[in-house]
């Protein structure tokens, strides 16, 4: 019966125009998450499939989403920010980054969002204490709760500001260990989003201004002035700024102030062959 109710599902998803792929996912999310319900799961799927066929993404609807190596699935509410597969990626280079050496002792974290960063390295990483910042009280919040569902809540901060405000009282060279997924859309590539994330998700999550590096910038001069000498900076971000970092490294040029303070270390792809991530070093 439940194998008919998600073919039907799936049915009606490609019929309001989810690709095939897309529509048999879905429905098998949905039905799994009706299933925890108990007796009125015909009731929750059907409410489901209706709001999906709105595009409203699967993940919001069914509430949790399980991310890299967490022992619980991380909550989600709208609009916080999605986290994504190359996001999980991000956190591996970090694992990678570390293998053999001794982990981080002070992580912070920029944009926080669901705390999927902060979180995950906080499970990788048992001896570090970290902080995490975000302009959302929503996000700080859904960051807290995240924490606490994986314990380790006892090791985190989470506080609710603007990281260029944050940063002018922040103390100096505290951190070994920043990262940050900001905002790295550039504005006018915000219309051709898909209608899940541009009618969906925060747009302050998106937006990364006129060549999608507004926020980026606030990100490296916060990480110069609070970053150890020698700490680690990794980024996600779009497909086109890697290509700007290397540029501004081989220039020997400051880029606009982007590196004052910080050497590139490498830029890499996700595994999608985009371009996404970039690693630098405080001096």
């Amino acid at each position: 019966m439940r194998s008919t109710a998600k073919l039907l599902a799936a049915a009606r998803l490609r019929a309001a125009g989810l690709e095939a792929d897309e529509a048999t996912a879905s429905a098998r999310w949905l039905c799994k998450a009706a299933e925890r319900v108990g007796t009125e799961w015909r009731k929750v799927l059907a409410e489901g499939v209706e709001r999906r066929v709105q595009r409203e993404p699967v993940q919001y609807i069914v509430g949790s989403w399980p991310f890299h190596e967490l022992p619980a699935e991380l909550l989600l509410r709208a609009p916080v920010l999605i986290p994504r597969p190359e996001t999980e990626e991000l956190v591996e280079l970090v694992r990678q980054r570390f293998e053999g050496r001794p982990g981080p002792k002070s992580i912070l974290d920029i944009g926080s969002g669901t705390g999927a960063i902060v979180v995950s390295l906080l499970h990788l990483f048992p001896g570090a204490r970290a902080l995490a910042i975000d302009a959302s009280a929503v996000a700080v919040e859904l960051t807290a709760e995240n924490a606490r569902r994986c314990n380790v809540a006892d090791r985190l901060e989470v506080t609710c500001c603007e990281v260029g405000h944050w940063a002018e009282k922040a103390q100096p060279a505290a951190f070994d260990l920043i990262l940050s997924n900001p905002p790295y859309i550039p504005s006018a590539e915000l219309t051709e989003l898909q209608p899940e994330v541009r009618c969906f998700e925060d747009p302050r999550a998106l937006d990364g201004g006129a060549d999608g590096l507004d926020l980026v910038r606030q990100v490296l001069c916060c990480a110069g002035a609070v970053g150890k000498a020698g700490a680690r900076v990794f980024l996600e971000v779009h497909h086109t700024h890697p290509a700007v970092f290397e540029a501004s490294s081989e220039d020997d040029a400051r880029f606009l102030g982007l590196t004052d303070g910080l050497t590139l270390v490498r830029t890499m792809s996700d595994m999608a062959g985009q371009p996404r991530f970039v690693e630098l070093q405080v001096r």
